[in-house]
């Protein structure tokens, strides 16, 4: 065999971006690489640049998934409740970017406040069952941005709407 056997590269693409080295070996060159990761670069920023509503965006769904979150941890709370009579709430603020959850104070994200709620007295309680003591009729949680939560009757299920 001779040793001026041509060297390729496993995938037949990168032969355009190899140059053939020594002894054989095929390898970027240091500017290449630098040419890379300055265009890689450029197109993240880009994205950051051209979709400023994804700061937003972000801001908003944490928002919900904190609410949501709290919601089911008041009502597992309630249910692990040994007192049949104890009940675990959570009382919204509108015009806030805060709400209180079992007398302990939760900060919404800046720029996220609660706008409405059709619960009485803006409060929403679970009993020992993990029941809403509400009655009859889901009731929502409105969020800046229009994104409602959605907590139903008897269940206690929570989701999100946009």
């Amino acid at each position: 065999m001779s040793d001026d056997k041509k060297t390729t590269p496993s995938l037949p693409i990168l032969s355009a971006f190899t140059r053939k080295r020594g002894k054989g070996f095929l390898s970027f060159t240091t500017s290449e690489l630098i040419a890379a990761i300055i265009l890689i670069g450029i197109l993240v920023a880009s994205v950051f640049i051209l979709f400023p509503q994804t700061k937003k965006r972000t801001k908003d769904v944490t928002a919900v998934d904190q609410v949501i979150a709290d919601i089911q941890h008041a009502q597992a709370q309630a249910m692990g409740s040994l007192d049949s009579a104890q009940q675990k709430n959570i009382v919204f603020t509108i015009g806030s970017n805060a709400y209180s959850m079992s007398g302990k104070l939760r900060n919404l994200p800046n720029g996220v406040t609660v706008i409405a709620t059709n619960l009485p007295g803006n409060t929403l309680a679970f009993n020992s069952l993990g029941e809403p003591t509400f009655g009859q009729g889901n009731r929502t949680i409105t969020l800046t941005g229009d994104t409602v939560v959605t907590v139903h009757a008897i269940t206690g299920m929570v989701e999100r709407h946009k």
